[in-house]
């Protein structure tokens, strides 16, 4: 007999919500499998988005209206129908790690209680009139789990993660769903683990990474006010691009505005600070964060801000001061118990940094703002890590819910000749997280069909201390990789720009081929560009291993109804790992 709940752990829904900054004339519709497609219609109608995906993160870009009445309608858009009964059907979407359960009963409509959004859900069947013959996903990925008798459903096109029973498993490894009961493949086409027939899955593929990649709706800013650095970490990739540069009042300003000309349109801007060590330039942060926050207040912009740091120098009054600046989190990067940490990550003038992060660290999870812990493995302190996850429980930095721990495989930089290979930091991850089930903090990084490299986006860029713009953070600082600069009116297309727009994944046809291409689209650009090959970031080993320890540490079990409130809180935690910044090693 199979079992008809799947895994409830979240769901799927459709919301309607007004788009920031901009009204429009565009429909989002489902497709044969439940992806949403859009495109523009004569009538005005609003847009609908997956639950739990950001409004930034979704679909083209859209034509301009100045009639905004058709954003109030609370009508579902014809060619809908609600679903009968009252059966519910839930799945967790990992899409930016973002969480939203929904109950669909009728025609009622339900708020969904999501952290982060006040958008109302409105409860409808993704079924069309025509579907073809259902077929399992090319993108399905069945994970076997301990218990033997259920295995884990994880589709890399849509995010969706489900626990099934064997039988249900079975069938789709073999091809053939056609023995499984309607409402079972009702569930899965929901997920997008069941398609049509009819529908070229890497086509769809193309088409949304396309509208990710170019719909020009968010700003994305990476600023590195200052190359310099107070650390001497043994591994850092910036070591070689390491100078004294700090950014100048006039180069602040050129910066300034040239993000107010990039944001002129968008409906969100993510304001991200690296370096060097950016609180080294605080003066420079201070300036630019606070301007861009009353551009983007004035014209109603989502802002969001981040902060990668060493830690040394976030003092209380500093912590306190980027709060009330609107800059909601930062990562800080500790390698272990402090014998390994300090032996790793000393003071440029020599001396352990532990003790001291770890004092700056307790104060800062007392605020409102949100800690991501990063660490770097490698042979060396690979042994130790749980400890280091031990004392940050101990003493209050983890476990406050704004706060979240996550490993990350050190890269081989400088000649550094301790790192792992990607097979055995695999190993190693699965491990140590499952060794780990249900300690606070802890956030296995699964990939999401979501998760965008900034060198595809056209208004992301990151800007070094002389205003030069860069599509990479590990290629700041490298003059030759150079886009453009702040100073430009009118943004050039330059050999450079060409050579990273050019990289196009569904070009090459052992991307086209892989399970992982809906996620990965060809790697990281960067390593792409100098190696002159796709970079293969994520193998299925990782995924497993991802998809294995998200669901053992949060919840991959039979969903309750007094799980919610859960599933919401780890929605947030989830999403601090989607937003820190990945670019190398440091």
């Amino acid at each position: 007999m199979y079992d008809a709940e799947l895994t409830r752990l979240g769901e799927i829904g459709l919301r309607q919500h007004r788009p920031r900054g901009r009204s429009a004339r565009l429909q989002k519709t489902p497709d044969h499998h439940g992806s949403l497609r859009a495109r523009h219609r004569g009538e005005k109608l609003p847009i609908l988005c997956h639950a739990g995906v950001p409004s930034s993160q979704q679909g083209c870009r859209v034509t301009d209206a100045n009639d905004r009445s058709a954003w109030s309608s609370k009508r579902p858009p014809a060619g809908y129908r609600p679903p009968r009964g009252t059966q519910q059907f839930a799945l967790r979407t990992l899409a930016r790690g973002r969480i939203c359960r929904v109950a669909a009963i009728g025609n009622s409509h339900h708020r969904a209680r999501e952290r982060h959004s006040r958008r109302k859900v409105i409860s409808m069947s993704l079924a069309e009139p025509r579907f073809g013959t259902p077929v399992p996903s090319r993108y399905n990925r069945i994970v076997p789990i301990r218990d033997h008798a259920n295995v884990l459903l994880f589709n890399t096109a849509t995010g969706a993660l489900a626990r099934v029973d064997l039988g249900i498993g079975k069938a789709l490894t073999d091809g053939d769903v056609s023995g499984l009961p309607d409402s079972i493949v009702s569930q899965l086409r929901t997920g997008g683990f069941v398609v049509s027939t009819d529908l070229d899955e890497v086509s769809r593929v193309a088409f949304d990474t396309y509208c990710l990649w170019y719909s020009g709706t968010a700003a994305n800013i990476v600023v590195a006010p200052t190359m310099k650095c107070n650390f001497a970490c043994t591994y850092c990739f910036q070591s070689e691009q390491r100078d004294d540069a700090t950014m100048g009042d006039e180069v602040l300003q050129q910066t300034t505005d040239f993000i107010k000309r990039l944001s002129s349109d968008v409906s969100s801007i993510s304001l991200s600070w690296f370096g060097g060590e950016p609180l080294l330039a605080m003066d420079v942060v201070r300036s630019i964060t606070s301007e861009i926050v009353n551009f983007a207040r004035d014209r109603r912009i989502r802002f969001m801000s981040m902060l990668a740091t060493n830690g040394y120098l976030m003092v209380p009054s500093v912590t306190d001061e980027l709060v009330d600046l609107g800059i909601e989190a930062v990562q800080v990067t500790l390698d272990g118990p402090q014998e390994d940490h300090d032996s790793r990550r000393c003071l440029l003038q020599g001396g352990g940094s532990f003790h001291k992060i770890m004092d700056n660290l307790r104060y800062a999870a007392s605020t409102p703002m949100r800690i991501v812990i990063r660490s770097n493995v490698d042979q060396l302190n690979a042994s130790r890590l749980g400890l280091l996850h031990e004392d940050l429980v101990r003493q209050g930095v983890l476990g406050t819910g704004r706060s979240m721990f996550y490993i990350a495989r050190t890269e081989p930089h400088c000649g550094y000749r301790h790192c792992m290979s990607e097979s055995t930091f695999t190993d190693f991850y699965s491990s140590w997280y499952e060794a780990r089930q249900q300690r606070p903090g802890l956030f296995p990084r699964v990939p999401s069909p979501l998760d965008v490299c900034m060198a595809r986006r056209p208004k992301s860029f990151a800007i070094d201390p002389a205003g030069r713009l860069y599509k990479c953070v590990e290629a700041l600082g490298v003059v030759e990789e150079s886009v453009g600069s702040v100073q430009d009116e009118v943004m050039q297309v330059s050999p450079v720009l060409q050579r990273w727009t050019s990289l196009d994944p569904f070009s090459v046809e052992e991307c086209r081929e892989c399970i992982m291409l809906p996620y990965c689209r060809g790697g990281c650009a960067y390593k792409w560009m100098r190696n002159g090959r796709p970079h293969c970031r994520w193998g299925l080993s990782y995924l497993d291993a991802s998809v294995m320890a998200f669901s053992e540490m949060h919840g991959a079990h039979p969903w309750r109804k007094d799980n919610g409130e859960n599933a919401v809180e780890l929605g947030e935690s989830a999403r601090l790992g989607t937003d820190s910044i990945d670019g190398g090693t440091r």
